[in-house]
Formats: structure tokens, C-alpha cells, sequence
């Protein structure tokens, strides 16, 4: 249910792996360190003061992102077998120790599970180089600094060790599906819809998924809806057919400081 984005295929599963029914509300991966910055849940030192990206570096991709402002998204969700739930994204600008800008997103309530993602902003658009708790690689574009109508993209990545399902590969095709205007419980928007097709293997799984997301540029993705099928084994090593599909639709925002 990564509304991936993200990576939409992997979150979806980790959530199926570990029940997102219950999950507990998770708080901010911010800390002070001994030397009076702050740290991600990476463990990275990031700027404690208020972060300001360079013009350069403001493309279509941070303004679908939503990256005018620190904000957090509210989201309801519905699964095709009848679950219902809501969850909260939010998103804050940071620079590390290396001069990097980074966009951090957490996730709280239904999907708090899936712990923090990490996104590199390039001249080339954002980098996903974090999530699930594990390094991404290689990292990969998640979304292009031009998303122009009719641009595709491929990538071909993987973790080492996410959550419980142990070493994962995926290969995605991501396209700029065009524009639309879409109503949400948050209001109307005019929309760039994302279109991303992903094969995902590991150990005891492999499903293909596919992904549709709609972005409101200085907002950020306002609605999604993924559709997974394949196969995941049971305890007894037999595989059990998976198909489902999952909704979300932006209910509410609240700006928040940057910080």
C-alpha cells in the first residue's frame, strides 16, 4: 500500500506480510543528537533550522511530491476484500552532513508499518535510495525532474533485507500516463497521473502489480490505486494465489514547520 510511491508492489506486500489492521501510530524519526542537530531514522545529522530548496533543484517532481511546504496528508483506504482504514503521510525537506537535500517521509496509522522513505532531490528528479528500513539498490528515480506527458522510464532494483521478506528484486516501468482532473474527498485537482507496472520476486513470493497515481502539483499525490496478483507461499512452503487491489483518496492536509 506504498502509495508508493511506492515501490507501491513492495509496500503493499510488507503490510500483507506483517497486518496493517492495528498497526501503532508512528512518531516522528527525528532526534537531537549530542551535538545539538537532529537525526533521520537513517541516523544521518540533518539541519535542525528550517530547510529552503535552491531554485535549481525545484522540478515538476518536487512540486508532485508537494515540497512547497513540510505537510502531512491524510488518506482513507480500501482494499478489494472489504478492509477499510486510514493513514497519514507526511513529508519534510532536510539537508544532511553532505549537503544533500533530502525529502523524508513518514507514514503513521494503517501504514506506520512501513517505517520511513528516503528521497535524494537531483537535477534528474527525485532518488529513492531508502525504505522499509533498508537501503534501496541501486537507487532509482522515482519520479523524473520533467514529467512530461508520454515519458516512460525503467528500473531495476532491490533490497538486501526488507522488514520480514528477506532479499527482494523488482523491475518497474514507470510512464507519464498524461492529465486529468480528479475529486477527492480534499477537493478537485488537476492531476498528473503516474502509470507504473512492476515485477516483484523474492524467497517465497513473486507478484506483478500494477499502479496508477495522481499528482497535484504543490500538493502531492492525491489518490492511487494498485492491483497486485501472483503467488506467496504459506508456512507449509504451498503457494497460495494473491489478487487484490487497494484505493486511496487524499481526506484532509495539515501544514505543518518546517523543522
Amino acid at each position: 500500500m506504498r502509495i508508493k510511491n511506492w515501490c507501491w508492489a513492495l509496500l503493499i506486500v510488507s503490510v500483507f506480510a506483517a497486518g496493517c489492521s492495528g498497526s501503532t501510530a508512528k512518531q516522528d524519526g527525528s532526534a537531537p543528537d549530542s551535538a545539538g542537530k537532529n537525526q533521520n531514522s537513517k541516523g544521518d545529522a540533518v539541519s535542525a533550522e528550517k530547510v529552503l530548496l535552491p531554485q535549481e533543484l525545484v522540478s515538476d517532481a518536487t512540486k508532485a511530491i508537494g515540497l512547497l511546504q513540510t505537510q502531512s496528508i491524510t488518506y482513507s483506504t480500501k482494499s478489494s476484500t472489504g478492509q477499510t482504514g486510514e493513514t497519514t503521510r507526511t513529508i519534510r525537506l532536510e539537508k544532511n552532513d553532505k549537503g544533500e537535500y533530502i525529502v523524508h517521509c513518514t507514514w503513521t496509522g494503517q501504514l506506520a508499518v512501513e517505517g520511513d522513505e528516503f528521497y535524494k532531490i537531483t537535477k534528474d528528479g527525485l532518488l529513492e535510495f531508502r525504505a522499509l528500513d533498508d537501503d534501496i539498490k541501486p537507487p532509482y528515480i522515482y519520479l523524473p525532474a520533467g514529467m512530461t506527458p508520454g515519458k516512460t522510464w525503467k528500473s531495476t532494483y532491490g533490497f538486501d533485507n526488507a522488514k520480514t521478506l528477506g532479499k527482494v528484486s523488482l523491475e518497474q516501468t514507470a510512464k507519464i500516463a498524461g492529465t486529468e482532473k480528479v475529486t477527492v474527498p480534499m477537493g478537485t485537482y488537476d492531476a498528473v497521473v503516474l502509470e507504473e507496472t512492476s515485477k516483484m520476486t523474492g524467497a517465497q513470493f513473486s507478484i506483478n502489480t500494477h499502479a496508477k497515481t495522481w499528482f497535484a502539483m504543490n500538493v502531492g499525490f492525491i489518490q492511487s490505486k494498485i492491483e497486485w496478483n501472483g503467488t506467496k507461499s504459506d508456512a507449509a512452503g504451498k503457494k497460495q494465489p494473491l489478487h487484490e487491489t487497494l484505493e486511496f483518496k487524499a481526506v484532509k492536509m495539515t501544514k505543518e514547520e518546517n523543522r
